[in-house]
C-alpha cells in the first residue's frame, strides 16, 4: 500500500493528504514525460502500480484540459467540448501518448471574439493553449509527453 493510500485510510490531516497527492501527481509527470518510464509501466510493472500511474495522469489530463478551456475563454474562444481518442484494445492500460478530438457534433461553430472562425485557426490556438495548460499543471514540456 503506498504513503498516499496509508494517510487516506488513517484518516490523516486533509493537508498532509493533500501534499502526497501533489507529489503523487508530480511523480507521474516525471514518468508521464519519459518514454522509457512509460515503456516500463505499461510492459513490466505490476498491475496496482499501473492503475495508480493511470489515475494519476487521467487526473492530470482532467486538470490540463480545465486549465485549456479558461485559457481559450481567456482568448476569446467560445467554448467547445473534447474527447479523449484511445484505442479500445488500449483501455485500462498505460497509454503511450494522449490524443484529444474536438467533438465536432452537427452545426459546429467556432466563434473567437464574436465572430465566425476557421477550424485550422482553432486547431492552432488549441494546440498551442493545450501545451501551455499542460505546463501550467505539470511544470513539464508537453511534447515530452507525447
Amino acid at each position: 500500500m503506498s504513503e498516499l493510500a496509508r494517510a487516506r485510510n488513517a484518516g490523516r490531516p486533509i493537508a498532509e493528504v493533500r501534499a502526497l497527492e501533489r507529489a503523487a501527481q508530480q511523480k507521474a509527470a516525471i514518468a508521464h514525460s519519459d518514454i522509457h518510464a512509460k515503456a516500463f509501466l505499461k510492459y513490466k510493472a505490476d498491475a496496482p502500480l499501473q492503475e495508480a500511474f493511470i489515475g494519476q495522469v487521467d487526473a492530470i489530463h482532467h486538470q490540463v484540459e480545465a486549465r485549456f478551456h479558461e485559457r481559450m475563454a481567456s482568448r476569446s474562444w467560445n467554448p467547445q467540448r473534447l474527447l479523449p481518442i484511445r484505442n479500445s484494445s488500449s483501455a485500462g492500460t498505460v497509454g503511450m501518448d494522449f490524443d484529444i478530438r474536438l467533438v465536432e457534433d452537427g452545426g459546429i461553430t467556432l466563434v473567437q471574439n464574436g465572430r465566425p472562425a476557421s477550424l485550422a485557426t482553432w486547431q492552432r490556438e488549441a494546440q498551442q493553449e493545450w501545451a501551455r495548460a499542460y505546463k501550467d499543471v505539470t511544470g513539464r514540456d508537453a511534447g515530452h509527453a507525447l
